[in-house]
């Protein structure tokens, strides 16, 4: 309404001076106002607000003005309708781009998910691979430790024994004739070696592969090796197997044992305990085996990261590759804690 307004100012003072009160009323009555009504403005406050002093261009006749009036308005709905057509024009371009760009986004989004899925799978499947490798690797390996056993048992400690006994003879007949006193000594000697190298020997063949587990299963076999294993280094290994454990299948309790064997090595070689427990439990047709130890602990993220940890990474692929879950709780001084659950 302002600028209407401001236009009938504009228009008004068109008109000649004589016919300025006829030409005041038809503007005034062009835009509804009467002169007169309160808050009315006559034409010359009107004209004086609007312009001051300055006389803007005059026409010469009233159709001249309704001309202009005519051309004003029809001047602005043009523009107007312009205005929309092209706002709407700009406004669906826009519209267009971001659409676009989204479509192009979401398909980036999706073929980025597409990628990352097949490197997922390809990865799964390289693992599975490894897996199934290294299960094949410790098949093997358990078979070469169970022909090496039985070489050392039937061929070399029966070579020892008999070199043994070999010499307890020659000794008894030097003992039986004087001034052999010397000889005698050193034959004792040898014969200790002997017996010491057989017992060395035993040993070895035991931990390639342990009859005892294959004959009196798992708890007797752990026993009897936490015994020895505590006693060669002067260690207090406690064991301790639930009474509820059940039976353990062949390939379940290897693997276990296995466990024990590489987790005590490496408390004997890094942890610098005085006690150890190793404790075996069963929870429905779950085992669980735990091997706690007093030592000086370590960092285990520095520890894998710098590339160590080469028996903590034997023992997680032999549970893995059973199906199992292996966690190791430790920190420096606090000692270590070794977890390994295998399903039945």
């Amino acid at each position: 309404m302002a600028f209407r307004a401001v236009f009938a100012c504009l228009l008004t003072i068109a008109f000649p001076l004589g016919a300025q009160e006829a030409r005041q009323q038809r503007v005034l009555a062009l835009y509804a106002t009467t002169p007169g009504a309160a808050g009315a403005l006559t034409f010359e406050a009107t004209y004086q607000k609007t312009f001051g002093d300055a006389l803007g261009p005059r026409l010469d006749s009233e159709s001249e003005y309704i001309d202009l009036a005519r051309f004003s308005e029809t001047t602005y709905d043009e523009a107007l309708v312009r205005f929309l057509r092209y706002g709407a024009l700009v406004l669906f371009v826009l519209q267009t781009a971001l659409i676009t760009g989204l479509l192009l986004q979401s398909a980036r989004r999706r073929r980025a998910e597409r990628e990352m899925r097949e490197k997922q799978k390809m990865l799964e499947a390289s693992n599975r691979q490894i897996s199934e490798l290294f299960g094949r690797l410790i098949a093997t390996q358990e078979t070469e430790r169970s022909r090496i056993a039985r070489d050392l048992h039937d061929d070399v400690s029966q070579r020892v024994a008999a070199l043994s006994l070999s010499m307890g003879s020659l000794k008894r007949k030097l003992s039986n004739k004087a001034g052999n006193s010397d000889e005698v000594a050193e034959l004792s000697a040898m014969q200790r070696d002997a017996v010491a190298l057989a017992e060395g020997v035993r040993n070895v063949s035991h931990d390639l592969h342990p009859s005892t587990l294959q004959h009196a299963g798992l708890v007797t076999a752990l026993g009897e090796f936490c015994g020895q294993f505590g006693r060669l280094h002067s260690l207090a290994i406690t064991f301790n197997a639930a009474p509820d454990l059940g039976q353990i299948d062949g390939t379940a309790a290897l693997c276990l044992y296995r466990v024990v064997q590489e987790a005590l090595h490496n408390v004997a070689k890094h942890a610098q305990a005085r006690d150890v427990t190793v404790s075996l439990t069963r929870s429905g047709d779950v085992v669980h085996l735990s091997i706690v130890d007093d030592g000086k602990g370590f960092h285990l993220a520095g520890e894998r990261g710098h590339g160590g940890g080469l028996g903590l990474i034997s023992i997680d692929e032999r549970v893995r590759v059973m199906g199992g879950q292996m966690a190791v709780d430790t920190r420096p001084g606090g000692g270590t804690r070794l977890s390994v659950s295998i399903q039945q």
